[in-house]
């Protein structure tokens, strides 16, 4: 029989009432990727704005570029389906001079 709340949620939630186990803790008062004595100051905040600003539009950048070519392989897969349909459609009404694509 499972009990509820698990122990694993128990543990996440600090609730466990096992003695010797740890609480995570909820939020911590450094900066992210900081150890918790490390405090940052303004400067290195905003540092970390914009190296965060600059690889969010290098990604984005990246991302654009590969969509735009996968739309670009779409058109032409399309394209060459059609083409492709139209000439069987030629073939197939038994005319001699059909496009070559």
């Amino acid at each position: 029989m499972a009990s509820f709340p698990s122990p694993a949620l128990r543990w996440v939630a600090g609730t466990d009432p096992r003695p010797g186990t740890l609480a995570r803790p909820t939020h911590s008062a450094a900066a992210p990727g900081r150890p918790a004595g490390m405090r940052s100051g303004p400067k290195a905040g905003a540092d970390l704005e914009e190296e965060d600003y600059r690889h969010r539009m290098r990604v984005n950048f990246f991302a654009a570029g590969f969509l735009l070519i996968l739309m670009g392989f779409g058109m032409f897969i399309a394209n060459a389906m059609v083409e492709t349909q139209k000439a069987h459609g030629c073939y197939t009404s038994g005319q001699h001079s059909c496009p070559l694509f």
